[in-house]
């Protein structure tokens, strides 16, 4: 029950934080779910999650959508990201845990839609390896109701905020994203 508790902490936090910058939420959940659950369960549990974190992005900031970035986007993504689920299921544990190592509301949401049509193949994907029992499904549905509540507060946030501090705030989040999966990729 405890680390659920702590799951779901860090789910409101990434879905605070990646509601802001308009993605970083399963570089900073991974490692927790990795932790909690192992690296072959995570990337399952977080594909449910990150399908209901950008939905509710979807909905935050649906007016601002560029449909055309998000086509350009999808085209080639969704396949690429059911041919990564695949790859990613075969692997062995040790190679998943080295390997895991537009402005505002427009990039916000359009990253977001985009993002929820890779998740979805990934999801399909998925569940076609019989990867994705029913207890993954419920733990993904825990956690991406966390990172769905952080994304309406980072709205309030990222409306405040001037162009100039929500490219900063991005440059940070990624930089210190980055360098905290390459530190988990070694140390495990």
């Amino acid at each position: 029950m405890e680390a659920y508790l702590f799951v779901l902490f860090v789910g409101l936090v990434a879905g605070i934080l990646s509601g802001v910058i308009g993605t970083g939420s399963s570089i900073m959940l991974l490692p927790v779910l990795v932790f909690t659950f192992g690296p072959k369960q995570a990337v399952p549990i977080m594909a449910v999650a990150a399908i209901m974190a950008n939905i509710s992005r979807v909905i935050a900031w649906w007016r601002e959508i560029n449909w055309k970035a998000f086509a350009a986007y999808s085209v080639t993504g969704v396949p690429a990201a059911a041919m990564g689920a695949s790859t990613l299921w075969v692997l062995p544990v040790h190679m998943v845990d080295i390997g895991l190592g537009l402005m505002k509301g427009a990039f916000l949401s359009t990253e977001a839609v985009s993002s929820l049509a890779l998740y979805m193949s990934k999801v399909v994907t998925f569940q076609e390896l019989g990867a994705l029992p029913i207890e993954v499904i419920v733990q993904g549905v825990i956690i991406g109701t966390s990172l769905m509540l952080g994304m309406f507060v980072a709205k309030r946030v990222v409306q405040r905020m001037s162009i100039a501090s929500f490219r900063y705030v991005l440059d940070v989040l990624l930089l210190c994203s980055g360098l905290s999966m390459l530190w988990t990729g070694f140390a495990l």
